[in-house]
């Protein structure tokens, strides 16, 4: 952030807080949203973060050992901990298995993205990757009626996302692209509300 004297002043944020509350023995899980959006400049931090040391190895780095007498727990040679170097110089140690790390991102030439394809040096680092494909109709339908929609209107609902799937452009028809679960249960929230406050469905919808 500007510091008033035409420099920049670290600000520290969720990364940093993630950090420190696994530190302090909570247990911790931080979600990345969005990472393919994310500059190329936090997946190189992320890369150094997500790895992680023993107790030993950050025992036999001096930097390392210096910053784990600050800490409120004592290390243990065994165990693995994950270390976040921060721009001010400060150096934060949080136990592992305290700290779990989840990254989600929509990928695609559709969505907006930093760069072409993640780094996958930064991947390497996930234990688990998972793709996850469009819901079965049946699944759709139970979310949209679990958040209060008539099944009627959620199974309407889905026959217009399944409609507008089979007719984008790469399906040989003249939608620009495909609706989506999320924007299904936007519309079906919005037409709720306009029912509680009075209207009739079809006019809702």
């Amino acid at each position: 952030y500007p510091d008033g004297k035409g420099g920049f002043s670290y600000v520290e944020g969720p990364l940093t807080e993630a950090w420190r509350y696994a530190a302090e023995g909570q247990r911790v899980v931080l979600l990345l949203d969005e990472l393919a959006r994310m500059d190329a400049l936090y997946h190189a931090i992320l890369i150094g973060a997500l790895d992680s040391l023993s107790g030993a190895e950050i025992a036999a780095r001096p930097k390392l050992a210096r910053a784990s007498t600050q800490l409120p727990f004592a290390l243990t040679p065994a165990e693995r901990y994950r270390v976040l170097n921060l721009p001010s110089g400060t150096v934060l140690i949080a136990p592992a298995d305290h700290l779990s790390v989840i990254a989600t991102t929509n990928m695609g030439s559709a969505y907006q993205q930093a760069s072409p394809q993640l780094d996958p040096a930064l991947l390497r680092r996930f234990a688990l990757k998972l793709e996850v494909e469009r819901l079965e109709e049946s699944d759709r339908w139970a979310i949209l009626e679990s958040h209060g929609l008539p099944a009627a209107v959620a199974h309407a609902l889905t026959a217009l996302e399944d409609y507008s799937v089979a007719n984008t452009a790469n399906q040989g028809g003249l939608l620009q692209e495909a609706l989506n679960l999320g924007i299904l249960l936007d519309w079906g929230l919005e037409a709720l509300a306009l029912v509680e406050d009075g209207a009739l469905w079809p006019q809702a919808l």
